[in-house]
C-alpha cells in the first residue's frame, strides 16, 4: 500500500496580493503618471495658443473678405487703411489688436494694384512683447484716383 503524500498547502496569509505588492504597484502607476505630466502640460499650452491664432485668423478674414471682392479707388483704399479696426478678445481672454497697412499704398495709380494687409498682434503673457499671431494680405485693383 502506497503512503499518501503530504500535500503542501499555502498558508492563509500567503494567498492573493499583500500590502507590499499593492504599494509597489501604486508606486509604478505613480511613476508612469508623472512621466505623462509634461506631455499633458505641453498639449494644454498648444491648445490655448491655437485658440488665439484661430480667433486672430478669423478676425483678419472678416476684415479682408469685403475688400478682396471688389475694385477700389485710391481714396477708398486710404479710407479703408485709416478706418479704426476692432479689438478682439478670444475665448481665453487674450486681447488681439488688428492692424491694417499697405506697403505700396503711396504708389496708388489708376489701373494698378495695391496690396492690403491685416496683422493680428497681442500679448499672451507679460513676457511677450506683442507677438504677431497671424497676418494676411489681398491684392485689389485700382479703378480711379
Amino acid at each position: 500500500m502506497a503512503m499518501p503524500r503530504n500535500k503542501i498547502r499555502p498558508r492563509f496569509d500567503e494567498l492573493g496580493f499583500g500590502m507590499v505588492e499593492a504599494l509597489i504597484s501604486m508606486l509604478i502607476l505613480a511613476l508612469v503618471a508623472v512621466a505623462f505630466l509634461p506631455m499633458l502640460v505641453m498639449g494644454l499650452k498648444a491648445a490655448t495658443a491655437n485658440t488665439t491664432v484661430t480667433t486672430a485668423t478669423q478676425s483678419m478674414n472678416e476684415q479682408l473678405s469685403p475688400v478682396s471682392t471688389r475694385s477700389f479707388t485710391c481714396t477708398q483704399v486710404n479710407t479703408w487703411l485709416n478706418a479704426p479696426t476692432p479689438t478682439v478678445v478670444d475665448p481665453r481672454g487674450t486681447t488681439i489688436h488688428l492692424h491694417r497697412f499697405s506697403p505700396d499704398a503711396a504708389a496708388c495709380t489708376t489701373g494698378g494694384t495695391v496690396t492690403l494687409r491685416v496683422a493680428a498682434t497681442g500679448s499672451a503673457d507679460e513676457a511677450d512683447t506683442d507677438p504677431t499671431w497671424s497676418e494676411a494680405s489681398t491684392i485689389v485693383r485700382i479703378t480711379g484716383p
